[in-house]
């Protein structure tokens, strides 16, 4: 890690614990308490023999229990995956109950420093990690402490380093912190912890928008396009998880009448964050597949996702069975939660230092599997949804193939859980039912192509197949005349509306944040 950076630098603070032998007894509260937090998030990856003790044959466990391939796979035994997750959850309690207890005894929420912060920030993580619905007291106490040091001038002071790329990444990690802080929220149906003057004040200015980012990426360095795309994503990935969360999931709008203008521009917006993913992940690729580019493509199609999800599950609640403009977005949004968690696992699974996966999703994963999971119900807008999850109708083409890899993705990533001692396999046993059911409707339709194709071969150039009293279509639209029979019909309700687009959405950010200033002369700052 760069030494300015939010959380503090690890080698370095290694090397201060090292030359004490350990003994953080000596250090200041605050140095202290954030070793025991450190140790506590530590606790739960490592398989070090300080930390688990040693397998039943008195040898330490194997370094395989670090490799994703490994440790996801059966063969390598989930008893031994589970009973090491098992001993990390209990001296990770034990380390993050004394954290807590020396934080409160000392106060280091009233005392604001680096160190602080930070300590806040990981236990906030180490809250949410195994209660996801927790109030988030030490997200807002570590909000406090960042405030007051921009007040201060000390992030300040860290944002105008001479050494540009350091100074980019610690900036963008600003931004990084609040947008998993918005995105634990989001998941618990929570406001936001912080407030925009919050965001303006530790991340200082909104950057420029995508559009703009990306008319500029074609003629600055790789690297540095990378971390400004990444700014600009992780700002308006706030922007519109504050919205969701203050429109949609606040106590007082949850018993409120759904505005149908507004739904639409949340839905509008969430659409247009994940065509902008889509064309940052075509624009990276040009420069490889290293950890670093994958870390970046996490930290935002994470949030992408979340909206997507959110979004989705608030319309699937508070607007079930609606008709008209509400309906129709309810299906849009249901056919972009699907394309959006489809993509996302697939970026995860290829994401590095996979086990600390469980950090930062907050059940999110089960979330995930539950859009793919459930079977939409019988109205006109549900069987349209349907239609749109394999791909029928509308941009957001998902194959049944997409969706058996996707949820065999999520099944592996939940039970991954278990390697930090996260037990929420409920959502298993749904999982391998609806994997059984697309890999019948997969071999159902290869039978049906398979017979109609013996029917078709002795036919082929023959003047008998002239006379059959039926017509036979085009082998070439089997896929859309006889395996997709089940589709409903284009004219069931309007379509026209559903995809509306005489909206002119290409200047997105002033149509749907009228209050957001054009001008970006000042956008360099983080």
């Amino acid at each position: 890690m760069p030494s300015p950076t939010p959380l503090v630098p690890l080698l370095s603070y290694k090397d201060q614990m090292t030359s004490c032998g350990w003994d953080f007894r000596s250090h200041a509260p605050q140095k202290r308490i954030l070793t025991l937090c450190i140790l506590a998030a530590a606790s739960l990856v490592s398989v070090e023999p300080s930390y688990v003790g040693y397998d039943p044959s008195g040898d330490r466990f194997s370094a395989a229990h670090l490799k994703w391939d490994a440790v996801s796979s059966a063969p390598l035994g989930s008893l031994q995956m589970s009973e090491l997750g098992a001993r990390r959850k209990l001296l990770s309690a034990r380390l993050h109950g004394e954290a807590v207890r020396q934080a409160h005894q000392d106060g280091i929420t009233s005392f604001a420093s680096i160190e602080n912060a930070t300590s806040c920030f990981l236990l906030n993580t180490l809250d949410v990690t195994y209660t996801p619905n927790s109030t988030h007291p030490w997200a807002a106490a570590a909000v406090w402490q960042l405030r007051t040091l921009s007040e201060l001038g000390v992030i300040e002071a860290v944002c105008q380093l001479p050494d540009i790329s350091s100074r980019d990444t610690s900036c963008l990690q600003w931004r990084g912190f609040l947008s998993l802080l918005a995105v634990y929220a989001m998941n618990a149906g929570k406001s936001l912890p912080f407030s925009t003057y919050d965001e303006l004040l530790i991340c200082g200015p909104s950057p420029a928008s995508l559009d703009q980012m990306f008319s500029q990426a074609e003629h600055i360095p790789p690297h540095v396009a990378v971390v400004q795309l990444v700014r600009s994503f992780t700002a308006h990935g706030i922007r519109l998880m504050r919205d969701i969360c203050e429109t949609l999931l606040a106590v007082p709008v949850r018993d409120c009448p759904l505005d149908d203008l507004h739904v639409l521009r949340l839905v509008t917006a969430a659409e247009h964050l994940h065509a902008e993913l889509a064309r940052y992940r075509r624009f990276t690729r040009r420069f490889g597949d290293g950890p670093g580019l994958r870390l970046c493509l996490h930290s935002i199609s994470l949030p992408c996702c979340a909206v997507a999800v959110a979004l989705y599950n608030t319309l699937f609640s508070r607007a079930a069975g609606a008709g008209g403009l509400i309906g129709q977005l309810r299906v849009r949004a249901r056919a972009l939660a699907v394309r959006a968690v489809v993509d996302t696992t697939a970026d995860v699974r290829d994401v590095v230092v996979t086990h600390w996966l469980g950090l930062n999703q907050a059940g999110g994963f089960e979330a995930w599997a539950r859009v793919l999971v459930e079977d939409v119900g019988q109205t006109d807008f549900e069987c349209q949804a349907a239609a749109l999850d394999d791909g029928s109708l509308g941009g957001y083409q998902v194959s049944t193939e997409e969706r058996i890899e996707a949820l065999v993705r999520l099944r592996e990533m939940i039970q991954f859980s278990a390697f930090i001692g996260i037990e929420r396999l409920d959502a298993i046993p749904a999982i391998d039912a609806k994997l059984e059911r697309l890999r019948a409707r997969m071999e159902e339709r290869a039978s049906e192509m398979l017979y109609h194709s013996d029917i078709l071969e002795p036919a082929k150039g023959t003047a008998e197949a002239s006379s059959l009293p039926f017509d036979i279509p085009s082998p070439d639209l089997w896929d859309a005349s006889t395996t997709m029979d089940w589709m409903p019909q284009q004219g069931a309700f309007d379509m026209g509306a559903l995809h509306d687009t005489s909206i002119d959405v290409s200047h997105w950010e002033e149509w749907l944040y009228p209050d957001v200033r054009s001008d970006t002369a000042c956008a360099g700052g983080s």
